[in-house]
């Protein structure tokens, strides 16, 4: 992967990277390009017409008082969502939360189904195993209280600014770009990836301290202040300064 990456990458004339990790990762590849860096926007044009949460959780089939934690997109090894199947049962020993897994799995859905049947959790776990529209996402977002990304490597995360673009907190691991999205704006939790127990003790604190109005507000906050004007910018200021490969 990575001698076909450089290979592909040579051609470029400009880079943007949207993390810490991603610009050290390109200046190795390619110790003269020129890269630059910014965050990734937030996903607020699929929020503007959000679902009362009661509602969503109605015509998804879920009790309106219990906690709902959501894991949305593909579901792929590097995703870590068996670390956060195997994190239920210890949750459920303080909190009553059903998770609901959304989205097409990449991979055998059966060691996940497995690992649900092993802990008893099969009334206490939806999967929906598709492909969600973007007319559809706001069903999910809005029926959740927190959405968790217990992923094993990442650089960013188009699934966590879909959270802030439909203001729910995130529970998310120290892997990539993470930490510097909730760094600053306190707007989730992290913990270690690959450990199901952190990942546990971390939802459990987000509903026992009542986290999740104060991080909505930041949530809040943080969208105030995000646009995607640096990012057309930067894009326009690359377009004009990049030096050509044909020149």
């Amino acid at each position: 992967d990575w001698f076909l990456a450089r290979r592909i990458l040579k051609h470029g004339d400009a880079f943007i990277v949207m993390s810490e990790e991603d610009f050290a990762l390109m200046r190795r590849a390619l110790p003269k390009a020129l890269i630059k860096g910014t965050m990734h926007p937030p996903y607020d044009v699929f929020s503007r017409q959000p679902i009362p949460r009661c509602e969503a959780r109605e015509k998804l089939g879920l009790g309106t008082d219990g906690p709902v934690l959501l894991f949305f997109g593909f579901v792929r090894h590097y995703k870590g969502l068996r670390y956060l199947v195997d994190a239920m049962p210890k949750i459920r020993e303080k909190v009553n939360a059903h998770l609901l897994i959304v989205g097409e799995f990449w991979e055998d859905d059966r060691p996940y189904k497995d690992a649900i049947r092993k802990h008893k959790l099969d009334a206490s776990v939806t999967i929906v195993n598709r492909y969600v529209a973007n007319d559809q996402m706001a069903l999910y977002f809005s029926a959740a209280d927190v959405v968790v990304m217990p992923y094993l490597e990442a650089t960013q995360s188009g699934v966590a600014q879909l959270a802030i673009g439909f203001e729910r907190p995130i529970i998310t691991t120290t892997v990539g770009g993470m930490p510097e999205l909730l760094r600053d704006s306190e707007i989730g939790l992290i913990v270690p990836p690959a450990d199901s127990d952190a990942l546990a003790d971390a939802v459990i604190r987000f509903f026992s301290e009542h986290m999740a109005d104060s991080m909505t507000t930041n949530i809040r906050n943080t969208k105030g202040s995000s646009s995607w004007l640096p990012l057309v910018r930067l894009i326009e200021d690359l377009a004009t300064s990049a030096p050509s490969q044909a020149s």
